[in-house]
């Protein structure tokens, strides 16, 4: 999926998330830094670990509230990952709604 940003638009480089299931274990590997915060505790009974910088380095995976507080993940590491607007603060809920989707599609087979 490609990153939303402030303007409507999307990022164009592509955020990678790979997922592995093993037993009541889950695996989020994503091709960003994920934020402290940006955290999911578990999912369909699933513990869940993120590994960040796989597959790539898009740049920070920041929360609705990162992106309210701002700072350097936020404003000013961006542009050394080519990203001209700050990502949307619609992005955690879109992100993790996929994440949810695609946890719940795999858990189930």
């Amino acid at each position: 999926m490609f990153l939303p940003l402030d303007n409507n638009s999307y990022s164009d480089k592509k955020l990678e998330i790979t997922i592995w299931i093993w037993d009541k274990i889950c695996f989020l590997f994503i091709s960003a830094e994920v934020l402290s915060s940006y955290s999911f505790k578990n999912i369909e009974g699933l513990n869940i670990i993120n590994i960040g910088y796989s597959n790539g380095m898009i740049g920070y995976l920041p929360t609705e509230k990162d992106i309210k507080s701002g700072g350097y993940e936020i404003d000013k590491s961006r542009l050394f990952f080519g990203l001209m607007e700050r990502v949307s603060n619609k992005a955690e809920e879109l992100i993790k709604s996929k994440i949810y989707k695609e946890i719940r599609k795999l858990n189930k087979k």
